[in-house]
């Protein structure tokens, strides 16, 4: 079965934000937040893994649950940006530097996606096949050299 949301209420919970800093927000409200930061998250996913995602480890629910906090605390017209709201800001701005590293290759999260194939989030280069030798290359020895190349 495949993985929609990353992170659940009371991970948001654990992860995110206390659930008291929430109260204003309908469960409704938070499931979709939660649903659009998974979306989010699988824009920097989408070129490495083949989604829907089959499982997700604690750091793509974790951040998950950050990004979902910032935007529905930012939603009701917190200033996040400055204040006792910068620690929001700044966890927020720190999980999207930590996607960037991950749709670049330079960190892998721990996730499982529906390929099937455990490539492991490596891009595959295509094959690539040529016409035959000419010649030209200085690899060859002996009788398979060309007639452009010397000793």
């Amino acid at each position: 079965m495949a993985v929609t949301s990353y992170c659940t209420l009371p991970q948001l919970y654990a992860w995110g934000i206390r659930a008291e800093a929430l109260a204003v927000f309908t469960p409704e409200q938070k499931d979709g937040a939660i649903e659009a930061a998974s979306r989010k998250i699988d824009s920097y996913l989408e070129n490495r893994w083949t989604l829907p995602l089959v499982a997700v480890g604690t750091d793509l629910g974790r951040c998950c649950a950050i990004i979902t906090a910032y935007d529905l605390l930012s939603s009701k017209g917190l200033a996040p940006e400055g204040g006792s709201d910068q620690n929001i800001r700044l966890r927020y701005k720190d999980e999207l530097a930590w996607l960037e590293l991950v749709a670049k290759g330079t960190v892998t999260p721990d996730l499982e996606d529906s390929a099937g194939d455990d490539a492991g989030g490596e891009i595959m280069a295509p094959r690539v096949k040529s016409a035959t030798s000419r010649g030209y290359s200085v690899r060859g020895t002996g009788a398979s050299r060309g007639k452009y190349q010397t000793d």
